[in-house]
């Protein structure tokens, strides 16, 4: 039996290189999501963190922020960064992937 194995790299969220380094986002997707450090934030506070989203939802309860590709093996996968808020705070923080 063979497995497809797939490397994502993993780095700690830094600001700064979420800003410039658009491409590589998804190396710091689970760091933002495992220290939980939007949660309870407003879009304001989360824009000033993140920038603006790459997508919203016609409520605005969804920000979709696209975090690159990479990691997919034979193949291209794309990452994103959702963001759901409720009441104007945000809920809950996921990471999405879609492959090509």
């Amino acid at each position: 039996m063979h497995r497809k194995v797939s490397h994502i790299p993993k780095r700690t969220f830094k600001r700064e290189e979420w800003l410039t380094e658009k491409t590589l986002r998804f190396q710091m997707i689970d760091d933002i999501i495992n220290s939980k450090m939007l949660l309870g934030s407003d879009s304001n506070n989360v824009k000033k963190l993140l920038g603006e989203p790459s997508n919203r939802s016609n409520s605005n309860h969804l920000w979709i922020y696209d975090a690159g590709q990479g990691g997919g093996g034979m193949g291209f996968l794309f990452h994103y960064l959702n963001i759901t808020y409720e009441e104007g705070k945000v809920i809950k923080v996921v990471k999405a992937q879609v492959k090509d």
